[in-house]
């Protein structure tokens, strides 16, 4: 009960944000407020004016000394509505001085509203001057229910009291008598005032009350629902511009923020830079201690971050991975501190710490910075001896040159860039023409010629690798058909699977359906599978190559010795032939290892039951060791560099090669 009394009289202390609210609906409401006064006084002004004071002749004087109180509530509200134009920009600034001008105008209005009421009532007009103005001032503008209580009391009380003065006759002696002013409600004292006119202010004044109440808690209601839906906004928002497990900003945030500083115009671009940091090897700490440790450990991390980084911005990348706009002044001694601190933070896993860096004249979007010094980042990924990288222009052309791979492959096999080049392979003991390997090349007309190292690892890195091995396998199966049909000498021609091509195995549903399309004998086509794809996709790798050796297709074993699961790729799958790295010929003549190396791969290749192909070789000598070991063929810029079919014809033509009569052996 008392604490709904103390509610209804607006004895319990509002939140700053009600309280402010309740402040801006009263300005709100002092505009209209404002105008109608404006209105209403220059309106009476004229009136004065047109029905008095010019038809009557007044001097300057009583014309001023009757427009007095017009004039005052005029400026009054000229005032107030100036200032709640002011309080719309400025609210923060003026909500005392706002405070202030509307106790004044409310103070003003209602004295107002006494003064010209009393008047009327002397003439035998009716009070609604002083009703108009005292709901103005108690009921729309919104008081605490005390106040509004206190004000409207005294304010009637006070109006009841000059009332009733104004109809007492001079010669009454309750005139100015103090004793009236606290019994002129008496009806035995008070002779002249009607007593329905006491009754009639009674209960306005009770009217008043109720209706003030009734606005004050409907405001304060609204209030309190708008604070609520604030509140949750601004949660939603928390929750929108941070990271939900390490508790700092995320990559939303940080995109933003960094767009507002780099427009600032303090904001110098040679004097800022973009950081990408990535925790080396976490990988390993997620499997060793779980991912409940591996995400307390990242947490760890951030928090040395915001320390390290105080005053930067910053943020959660991914994974573990974080970003940082800082200074060039200051970014590489903080990383270097940062590094320190996360390398004692594990004691058994030795963890390290890499970074990228981007001073934003290659970008001026804060996300394709982070890309550039993600890029300087995981160009030092596996380099011990460097943890920090730069981004500069020879790593700008190479990253643009990757976009251009992206994002013009499909123009490029459409329109027929993506060339199929052929290198010969030869039986190493007569040296007759036995095979080629297909080879993709991409002849811009625009950037030029494109070597497979340009842009074979950027197709795999986005699994896009798919579309260039489907156009290859069209070119070479066309090239095949056409010579077969024509009667041209041809030979069985290998083609490179890469890794990507076994995730889904739709490049081997392509290649047998272009075989049988082009109506080639299967004798015609091989498939080579790098060593390094017999580390990832297992299942699909090991099904795929079961279906192709059973369909009739030669699978060779393509880099043999390049990767570091040769010996297992030779345990785990079946391969027709083995083709071995042309890293074993590097340096062949100065290595007193390279050739017994060589010597025993051969034998392990014989004893299994495979084949051998030696790539890379250069040298009379190198082919010849070669031969003498039993290596069967031999590929590399000795016997022919890549070539496209016209230039192979060419040189069939000419004599160059000869076509050995067993090929179909292979």
């Amino acid at each position: 009960m008392l604490k709904t009394l103390r509610r209804l009289l607006g004895l319990e202390k509002l939140t700053k944000y009600e309280h402010n609210y309740l402040q801006d609906m009263n300005i709100k409401t002092a505009v209209y407020m404002a105008s109608i006064v404006i209105l209403l006084e220059v309106w009476m002004i004229i009136r004065f004016l047109t029905m008095y004071a010019i038809p009557r002749e007044y001097t300057m004087q009583k014309t001023m000394a009757g427009l007095k109180n017009y004039f005052i509530l005029l400026a009054t509200g000229l005032i107030l509505f100036i200032f709640t134009f002011l309080y719309r920009k400025h609210s923060q600034k003026l909500r005392t001085a706002g405070n202030f001008v509307i106790i004044a105008f409310a103070g003003i209005c209602v004295y107002f509203g006494i003064i010209v009421s009393v008047s009327d009532v002397t003439g035998g007009k009716q009070i609604l001057c002083f009703l108009t103005m005292i709901m103005f001032a108690g009921c729309l503008l919104i008081w605490k229910p005390y106040i509004s209580i206190l004000m409207l009391t005294v304010c009637i009380y006070w109006f009841g009291y000059k009332w009733s003065l104004a109809v007492v006759p001079e010669e009454d002696p309750v005139v100015n008598d103090l004793y009236y002013f606290f019994h002129w409600m008496n009806p035995e004292l008070n002779k002249y005032m009607m007593k329905g006119d006491v009754v009639n202010l009674i209960t306005y004044w009770i009217s008043l009350i109720f209706i003030s109440i009734s606005i004050y808690m409907q405001r304060v209601t609204e209030a309190k629902k708008d604070e609520r839906l604030e509140i949750a906004n601004e949660e939603l928002h928390e929750k929108y511009i941070t990271d939900s497990l390490t508790g700092i900003r995320n990559m939303s945030y940080f995109a933003n923020e960094a767009e507002k500083i780099m427009k600032s115009p303090d904001f110098i671009l040679s004097e800022a830079i973009f950081l990408f940091i990535d925790i080396e090897d976490f990988k390993n700490y997620n499997e060793k201690y779980g991912f409940h440790e591996g995400n307390e450990f990242i947490k760890k991390c951030a928090k040395l971050l915001a320390n390290c980084f105080e005053g930067d911005l910053f943020a959660r990348y991914s994974d573990d991975h974080f970003v940082v706009l800082g200074s060039t002044k200051t970014a590489l001694q903080r990383l270097e501190d940062l590094r320190k601190r996360v390398s004692i933070l594990e004691n058994e896993i030795t963890l390290d710490m890499k970074a990228g860096g981007l001073i934003p004249k290659y970008a001026l979007d804060p996300r394709s910075a982070c890309d550039y010094a993600r890029h300087a980042c995981n160009s030092i990924k596996h380099r011990k001896d460097v943890f920090f990288r730069l981004y500069d222009d020879e790593m700008y052309t190479r990253f643009k040159n990757k976009q251009y791979v992206i994002n013009n492959l499909e123009k490029a096999v459409n329109e027929g860039y993506i060339k199929a080049y052929y290198q010969p392979l030869v039986w190493a003991e007569d040296g007759t023409l036995c095979g080629l390997e297909a080879l993709a090349r991409w002849v811009d007309p625009k950037i030029g010629f494109l070597s497979p190292g340009d842009f074979i690892p950027v197709l795999e890195e986005h699994k896009e690798i798919q579309i260039l091995d489907e156009c290859v396998i069209e070119l070479v199966c066309r090239d095949i058909s056409e010579r077969l049909s024509a009667g041209r000498p041809m030979v069985p021609v290998s083609l490179n699977f890469s890794r990507v091509d076994f995730e889904t195995g739709e490049v081997v549903d392509t290649f047998e359906s272009t075989v049988r399309k082009y109506k080639i004998p299967k004798q015609y086509v091989h498939v080579e599978i790098t060593e390094s794809a017999l580390t990832e996709q297992l299942g699909s790798l090991e099904k795929n190559m079961v279906r192709l050796r059973e369909s009739g297709y030669s699978v060779w074993l393509d880099d043999f010795g390049s990767g570091y699961s040769s010996l297992n790729s030779l345990k785990d799958y079946s391969f027709d032939v083995m083709k071995i790295d042309m890293l074993f010929l590097k340096n062949f003549e100065k290595s007193s290892k390279a050739k017994p190396i060589l010597e025993n791969v051969v034998k392990l290749a014989d004893s299994i039951g495979m084949q051998t192909v030696s790539e890379g070789v250069e040298t009379e000598e190198q082919a010849q060791f070669l031969k003498s070991i039993g290596c069967g063929r031999l590929q590399g810029y000795y016997f022919g560099k890549p070539m496209t079919i016209e230039e192979f014809d060419v040189a069939m033509a000419s004599g160059k090669y000869k076509i050995s009569d067993h090929f179909e052996v292979l």
